[in-house]
């Protein structure tokens, strides 16, 4: 026996999507009801404001983002009321929403059902840049925000290492820790031991790690420690190479100023690892691979009103250090 598929009613279609493309869809959407909610609600989106931080404009969120899309194009198609709106259009601008959401694979599997893939996709990517935008907002007014509470409270604790203050932070600051690990005092125990902590934070960008492995080798911090038998500080960095060579650090956002200052080290830095394996007696050192290069990219924010010798901030942080301009 052969099996029927129930005709699908196609009246009303906005002409979005090729008929074929649109029959399959629709038999795995949601119910008619759960449909329109979902549409109601990006509509509702575009009404909204913009939030404003520290006095400016935030980014668009994707979800007002795809709400704007979708009420220009309904406004196209000269659709203004989403209650009375026939099925078949319901599906089609649904599944236009779920194309700005999805990952990339899933958003090209859907878009083949569209009569212009291309365009749709198009609207996708500004979206997805828009998207890219907002989450870059979030991150850096978050970590202003921790920042600004480690100053808040610099009055209510006392006797903090920099490596407490750096715990205590309820965001990752890859610009700080490039900060510590470039300008702090070898030397120095506390101000080497959070250094060493930043480096061990997955969120460490490549180039602070580069730099931190490169200064350690040349300016006589692991040949002291091997003298010295401080075998956890041995210890630590050996696993901050093997941790590079792992891929264990996929941040690489930030230059090395100049950006060339460790790829003509290769040879010093491991001569210096084969003098502390043959001083240990030990297995060879691994080689990091990959890491003499040049690190360009964007030049890292001011952070130099951190005290490293006492941990503490010296002055409130300031909003422009942290977070990009708003576009207009």
């Amino acid at each position: 026996m052969s099996c029927k598929v129930a005709p699908v009613d196609l009246r009303g279609s906005l002409g979005l999507m090729r008929r074929r493309g649109i029959v399959h869809l629709m038999a795995d959407l949601p119910a008619v009801e759960a449909q329109r909610g979902d549409l109601r609600f990006y509509l509702s989106e575009a009404q909204t404001q913009p939030n404003h931080f520290a006095g400016k404009p935030e980014p668009e969120t994707l979800n007002r983002a795809i709400g704007r899309a979708l009420a220009k194009l309904m406004s196209a198609r000269g659709l203004t009321d989403l209650e009375t709106a026939p099925r078949a259009a319901l599906a089609e601008l649904y599944v236009f929403c779920s194309v700005m959401r999805s990952t990339p694979g899933e958003a090209g599997r859907l878009s083949a059902a569209f009569v212009n893939p291309y365009q749709v996709l198009t609207i996708r990517d500004h979206l997805m840049t828009l998207h890219a935008t907002r989450l870059r907002f979030e991150r850096q007014r978050d970590t202003f925000e921790a920042t600004r509470a480690i100053w808040l409270m610099r009055n209510g604790v006392k006797g903090l290492r920099l490596r407490d203050s750096l715990e205590r932070m309820a965001m990752p600051d890859p610009d700080l820790w490039h900060h510590i690990v470039l300008e702090h005092d070898a030397t120095c125990p506390g101000q080497r031991e959070a250094a060493l902590w930043c480096v061990q934070q997955s969120a460490c960008d490549r180039a602070t790690v580069a730099g931190f492995l490169v200064n350690t080798a040349l300016n006589g911090s692991l040949k002291r420690a091997v003298r010295q038998g401080d075998a956890g500080f041995v210890r630590s960095v050996r696993r901050v190479i093997e941790l590079w060579n792992a891929g264990w650090y996929c941040n690489h956002e930030l230059a090395l100023d100049p950006p060339d200052r460790v790829e003509q080290t290769r040879d010093t830095v491991l001569a210096t690892l084969d003098k502390v394996a043959c001083d240990l007696g030990g297995d060879p050192w691994p080689v990091p691979h990959g890491l003499f290069i040049r690190y360009e990219g964007r030049a890292v924010r001011r952070r130099d009103n951190w005290c490293l010798m006492t941990g503490t901030l010296l002055s409130p942080p300031k909003y422009e250090d942290y977070v990009d301009p708003i576009a207009a």
